[in-house]
């Protein structure tokens, strides 16, 4: 039979959500039920074994603790480890063998810093690295093995950089390239080999940010693309 289940936040109740407004949701490898909040509530874990909720917000006492209690979206890396965006707080890495807390921000504290606080876009390649995006601060790119993170930006007068520091999608393109929904329209090919872009696709139809990329499953010459005011587009990267 087909049957629905709420949860709500209720003031009365403990074992409840944190508030019943949600960006987000994800299944980690236990199980749990992710669940981020904006307006200052943090993250609900929900443990449906348990029936039980647990909430984590920022403590500035903690280093071990969230950096924002604003919460847009997570994301999960191939070792299982949670990537917690926050509004104007960065990125959150939760390791996901001891739950400890990694912050990466722009001159945050306790951080280990990146070029902006703005994180909008996360991906994960076939190395393991994780790239992400930024709404002023270009494209940041993690090295998991040796821990170093490394920064590209747009370069007046300089073709093969970003043509702006805004970058709200990344999707895999081919190994060793992705591809990038920059601000104006743009759709970029990087090339991390030899850390540039290769190739720049404006939209002439819409100036609109890509705000998610996917490759097309069949061809992968053909990149769909969303947009917040403009639709989908689908780019032919051949013709």
């Amino acid at each position: 039979t087909n049957t629905f289940t709420s949860y709500k936040h209720k003031s009365n109740d403990p074992n409840s959500l944190s508030s019943n407004e949600i960006y987000h949701i994800l299944i980690d490898q236990p199980g749990n039920l992710w669940i981020a909040h904006p307006g200052g509530f943090g993250i609900t874990i929900y443990d449906p074994k348990l029936n039980e909720f647990q909430k984590y917000t920022c403590d500035p006492q903690n280093v071990n603790s969230l950096s924002s209690n604003d919460i847009i979206s997570f994301f999960k890396d191939k070792l299982n480890n949670i990537w917690i965006v926050d509004y104007l707080g960065g990125v959150d890495r939760a390791v996901y063998k001891n739950q400890a807390i990694n912050v990466y921000g722009h001159n945050l504290p306790n951080s280990i810093n990146i070029s902006s606080n703005v994180v909008i876009g996360l991906y994960e390649d076939e190395d393991k690295n994780i790239w992400m995006g930024t709404h002023d601060g270009g494209l940041c790119v993690l090295n998991t093995h040796t821990k170093r993170i490394e920064n590209f930006r747009h370069k007046d007068g300089d073709p093969f950089s970003l043509p702006y520091n805004a970058v709200y999608s990344i999707a895999g393109a081919f190994k060793g390239k992705v591809w990038l929904g920059i601000d104006n329209g743009n759709v970029c090919l990087f090339d991390a080999g030899i850390k540039q872009v290769v190739k720049t696709f404006r939209n002439p139809y819409s100036a609109d940010t890509p705000r998610n990329l996917t490759k097309d499953n069949k061809d992968p010459n053909i990149i769909w693309f969303s947009t917040l005011f403009d639709g989908i587009f689908k780019l032919n990267t051949e013709t």
